[in-house]
């Protein structure tokens, strides 16, 4: 009988309906609720480049480590798109050393290279993907943590010396957790992503994305605007775009739309509902 990953098998764990940044659901709440979880952390004594800080965020089973280290480089600038609150993603492989400071577009890289477009298998294990970060761009694999005991640990540059970790308490906290059924699926036939497990590459993402709604929250509010524009900005657009690119692995979009949508979005290429549906055969709808 073959490995070869099907998206029938997973079909039970992956069924996602239609994602709605409505002010009625709860991915409003989630969002915001971890962006003041990052608007609240102690800043005292840190600046960007000579004293940061790390907290351990999550762990994969493979032993990687998933920090967020604060404060981020937009913490620095003396112009009107500094961010204080920027921190970048980091993560620990299992030899010690820390993987790479991806941008989206490296993601999207990552993406072509890992998956052989044309070959079956990879436009199955592509629709897969196109559902798990379509559920995390809408949240509905976090799951909420009343209160998070992270340890944590300084960082001194400029040799980037790191402190013992210290135990130090969190408010109210939505982490990810992927569906681990069909992680370990992708993993048994797909094991290296960049350099890490399809766990940590995941939670690499989560971590991204969160940063960028801490960003653009920051902007519209802190910086003069009156108002959050929470459903267009942040997470949800930059992960839909991550969907409209494997849309191009499985064939259901056009390159050309692709780039059109690039351009009319100024950066960003969401996806809509009725192309999530078709890029993830029927999965999402």
């Amino acid at each position: 009988m073959s490995d070869r990953i099907r998206l029938e098998d997973h079909r039970s764990s992956l069924v996602t309906p239609i994602g709605r940044a409505s002010s009625k659901g709860d991915i409003r709440t989630k969002r915001e609720t971890n962006i003041v979880w990052i608007q609240h952390l102690d800043r005292q004594g840190l600046e960007y480049g000579k004293a940061e800080r790390q907290i351990l965020i999550d762990r994969t089973r493979a032993g990687e480590r998933l920090f967020l280290q604060y404060p981020g480089k937009e913490s620095a600038r003396d112009d009107s798109f500094q961010r204080p609150w920027d921190f970048r993603p980091k993560i620990e492989l299992t030899d010690g050393t820390y993987g790479p400071d991806w941008s989206f577009g490296d993601v999207w890289d990552n993406l072509f290279v890992k998956l052989d477009v044309g070959t079956q298998e990879s436009v199955e294990v592509a629709r897969i993907l196109s559902v798990l970060f379509y559920r995390m761009a809408f949240m509905m694999d976090h799951e909420e943590a009343p209160r998070v005991e992270a340890k944590t640990r300084d960082v001194h540059f400029p040799q980037e010396r790191v402190s013992e970790y210290y135990p130090r308490g969190y408010g109210r906290l939505f982490r990810y957790k992927p569906p681990l059924e069909v992680v370990d699926a992708l993993s048994s036939r797909f094991g290296d992503w960049g350099g890490m497990s399809l766990e940590g590459f995941l939670h690499l993402n989560d971590l991204m994305a969160w940063n960028e709604d801490v960003k653009y929250y920051y902007r519209e509010t802190e910086g003069g605007s009156e108002e959050w524009n929470w459903p267009r900005t942040g997470r949800i657009n930059n992960l839909l775009t991550h969907v409209s690119v494997l849309g191009i692995i499985t064939g259901d979009l056009k390159l050309t739309r692709l780039l059109n949508k690039f351009q009319r979005q100024r950066g960003v290429a969401t996806v809509t509902g009725d192309e999530a549906e078709i890029i993830s055969k029927g999965l999402i709808g």
